[in-house]
């Protein structure tokens, strides 16, 4: 499949990680520190992925028929870049939310 290829594929992998991860906390509540933080974690990791593809592709540049002819990103590393943001902001609301009842209900 067209762009699954290198960082791609670890990028889908780590999102149902997350996935995961974000739904055992909202529906669980669970307070186990790996599920707390993996969604927020890997919400960076993927903005850092996204970033350097981004950079990797802009970048790039070959002379042809004496143009500079460059890439630009595609759609995709904007998406993994904006997913990244909104997992890494909904994965902290999450944890946050959780402290917030497992305080109430410790006070």
């Amino acid at each position: 499949m067209p762009g699954t290829e290198g960082d791609g594929i670890i990028v889908i992998v780590l999102a149902l990680i997350a996935a995961a991860a974000l739904l055992s906390v909202l529906v669980r509540g669970s307070s186990k520190l790996g599920e707390q933080w993996a969604p927020p974690a890997i919400g960076i990791l993927c903005i850092v992925i996204a970033i350097i593809d981004i950079g990797n592709v802009s970048s790039s540049e070959t002379e042809w028929l004496g143009q500079s002819i460059g890439a630009s990103p595609g759609w995709g590393l904007w998406l993994t870049l904006v997913g990244g943001v909104v997992l890494t902001v909904a994965g902290g609301l999450a944890v946050k939310q959780l402290k917030s009842g497992l305080s109430r209900r410790s006070g």
